[in-house]
């Protein structure tokens, strides 16, 4: 049975798939934690010679990053059996130039008939952008859509002229190229940042704060009133799940519209974008999504976010490093601290806890009255 856990509340199948976007909005806006933690390695990037770490903590930006550089395979791709999808594709485009498609042909049948409908009309000295008709009267992207195929299927048909079965390859090429499209069009077109609900966890550290020597930021969640509400309506909790849904049906019709219903949108986030294997579910993550640059203030993708609540430092950060930081934490008055690993446990904690726990040890928030 299909198991879904958002926030480690489990929901069933059904549950999932009833779950609108208005009704998920007004859910996580009225239980959205105080504070939200993203971890950053504090490292400096070779190809450009900065490190973003350490810009985000001055700028209180966050970088809204390509789904494609992430670290599972899985991550905002959208499930579409490629032979149902070229069935589908396949026999609108061979209605939308007349040819009557019965129920029962599959799409070899329908790849045949169309093929012979195609060249007959060809023979008869049309070209097969003549064919095609223009159904709407501006260069939408419907339109353009249609135009690409139709280049596509020329194309083909001009790479295997020679093949016995020209028109298969032909076909099989340019919708091929629609499924490509469709199915990386979410790591090409939207960009995400990946949040978190603690600043203690072993494996957080390890994976995203280069082995614990980077650091991690707290986010303090404001009311939800402006200008942060554009924020709050693009932040949602991630959707852990052991099976993949397809979105075949919506993806479908999205290609046969001019643009992107609110609906089918809000499914390719649900069951695309949102959705990670269970295995993931330990980092209980959070995601800001921006479509393009819808939040980012700049061409390089930098968001303003919510206010810097508190820096905590990686417990296997060099001196020279951590002084960096905290001189950064000072000039922008935030407070940080130490994260240490407890001796009597598998935990991680602040150093002011662990001060509490042994007056003897000095902690570092105490410096500069806490900041």
């Amino acid at each position: 049975m299909a198991e879904f856990y958002i926030r480690g509340v489990s929901y069933s199948l059904d549950e999932i798939a009833d779950l609108t976007e208005s009704d998920f909005a007004v859910q996580r806006i009225q239980t959205m934690p105080s504070s939200l933690y993203k971890y950053y390695p504090n490292t400096i990037d070779l190809k450009n010679d900065r490190n973003y770490s350490k810009e985000a903590l001055e700028n209180n930006t966050v970088y809204l990053q390509q789904p494609c550089q992430f670290d599972d395979p899985y991550d905002s791709t959208i499930q579409i059996d490629e032979q149902e999808f070229a069935y589908h594709r396949i026999a609108y485009y061979a209605q939308l130039c007349g040819l009557e498609i019965s129920p029962e042909w599959d799409y070899s049948k329908i790849a045949y008939e169309f093929s012979c409908y195609l060249y007959q009309r060809l023979a008869s000295g049309k070209q097969i952008s003549d064919i095609f008709p223009a159904v709407l009267n501006n260069k939408d992207t419907l339109e353009l859509r249609h135009e690409n195929f139709t280049l596509s299927l020329q194309l083909g048909l001009y790479e295997f002229q020679q093949a016995p079965n020209a028109w298969a390859q032909a076909f099989y090429k340019a919708i091929h190229q629609e499924y490509v499209n469709l199915n990386y069009g979410l790591m090409q077109k939207f960009r995400v940042s990946c949040f978190t609900e603690s600043p203690y966890s072993m494996l957080m550290w390890a994976h995203y704060a280069d082995n614990h020597r980077g650091f991690c930021i707290e986010y303090e969640i404001p009311p939800y009133t402006e200008p942060y509400i554009k924020l709050y309506h693009n932040l949602m909790p991630v959707i852990y799940s052991d099976v993949r849904i397809s979105v075949l049906d919506q993806c479908v019709r999205s290609l046969q519209m001019p643009k992107l219903t609110s609906d089918v949108l809000w499914d390719i986030f649900k069951y695309g974008l949102l959705m990670k294997n269970v295995v993931w579910k330990y980092q209980n993550e959070w995601r800001l999504i921006s479509f393009d640059d819808m939040l980012s203030s700049d061409n390089q993708y930098n968001c303003n976010f919510f206010k810097i609540k508190k820096v905590y430092l990686g417990n296997k950060m060099s001196a020279q490093e951590r002084m960096r930081i905290i001189s950064v934490c000072k000039e922008k008055c935030i407070p940080y601290t130490g994260v240490l690993v407890a001796s009597d446990k598998y935990e991680m904690l602040n150093c002011k806890q662990l001060c509490e726990m042994c007056p003897k040890l000095t902690c570092c928030e105490k410096d500069n009255n806490g900041l």
